[in-house]
């Protein structure tokens, strides 16, 4: 989408209060001058610094002082639940994209200004023979600092937090948790007439306003909020890292536990397997001893035809005898 500036006053970055909601009537009309009314967003710079999200979560608080304007810029569905009409929100989100347009030429405008002084003319040195020019040493000129534009604040001071967490994750959060931006914090850079200005909001809904120094953010106050036990975010973070760990952990018991009667039922089994082989190993030798006693008993028979056999014999002997 093209933004055309040119329907802005040339001043319009440093209207406050009546200017402010006067250029927001024009552009925007009278609902969103009321939101951002109620809302305490009076200035050009508070509009620029609040994140558009953050306008519209009005209609997800449950307050009385709320009621009239979630019914002039919703509609209202038959759940009682509101949804933001659409030309209210494409309205902020058009004045949003203008300004920050209209900012980021202020900072262009204010870089192409700072410029090297010219270099001194050379001096002239008369003698009695003639006049020489005498060409001097240039002067150095002091370079001037170009001004950081918006989009350099921010990759500075995202730098810098990156920086910071790698040195310290360890004592903030669990090794491999990564904060990241516009999930776990959101950030704001303005540079309005050589005022630079930058705010970062937690995701727990504390906003925190950055100090300078030599010209750059610092994040000092943001580090202090991050390490204290009033960040709802980090407790929810710890909360959630905290029970993923103890399942783990009960996952790894459990697989233990079933390891071990696995082991427990081999183990058996096998105590199983050795009773069946002594089992049939006894039936053999019970066997062995059937087979052995019935072989004996067929000596005996033997024996006893032989015996009988040897009764017949005499018996004939003596019958002739007595013949």
């Amino acid at each position: 989408m093209i933004v055309d500036t040119s329907v802005l006053p040339t001043d319009a970055l440093t209207y406050t209060d009546e200017q402010f909601f006067h250029l927001v009537r024009n552009l925007c009309g009278n609902s969103s001058v009321n939101l951002l009314e109620i809302l305490c967003i009076r200035s050009v710079q508070s509009f620029l610094l609040t994140d558009t999200k953050d306008i519209f979560s009005v209609i997800n608080f449950d307050c009385d002082q709320l009621e009239d304007i979630k019914r002039e810029i919703c509609f209202q569905l038959q759940d009682k639940s509101y949804i933001i009409k659409p030309g209210v929100e494409s309205s902020i989100k058009y004045l949003k994209e203008l300004l920050l347009t209209k900012n980021n030429e202020h900072i262009t405008r204010l870089r192409k200004k700072v410029t090297p002084p010219p270099p001194p003319p050379p001096t002239l040195t008369k003698s009695s023979s003639s006049t020489t020019t005498a060409p001097t040493a240039p002067a150095v000129a002091m370079k001037q600092p170009i001004p950081m534009s918006i989009d350099d604040h921010t990759k500075y001071v995202l730098e810098k937090f990156l920086e910071w967490w790698d040195n310290n994750k360890e004592n903030v959060l669990p090794e491999g948790f990564v904060l990241k931006e516009n999930e776990h914090f959101t950030l704001t850079v303005t540079n309005c007439s050589a005022n630079l200005a930058g705010l970062i909001k937690c995701k727990c809904g504390v906003i925190k306003k950055l100090a300078t120094k030599d010209g750059r953010f610092v994040l000092s106050n943001f580090y202090k909020h991050l390490q204290t036990l009033s960040c709802s975010m980090m407790k929810n973070i710890k909360k959630i890292y905290q029970h993923n760990r103890n399942n783990r952990n009960d996952n790894n018991d459990n697989n233990n536990d079933n390891n071990d009667n696995n082991d427990n039922n081999n183990d058996n089994n096998d105590n199983n397997d050795n009773n069946d082989n002594n089992n049939d190993n006894n039936d053999n030798n019970d066997n062995n001893d059937n087979n052995d006693n019935n072989d004996n008993n067929d000596n005996n028979d033997n024996n006893d035809n032989n015996d009988n056999n040897d009764n017949n014999d005499n018996n004939d002997n003596n019958d002739n005898n007595d013949n």
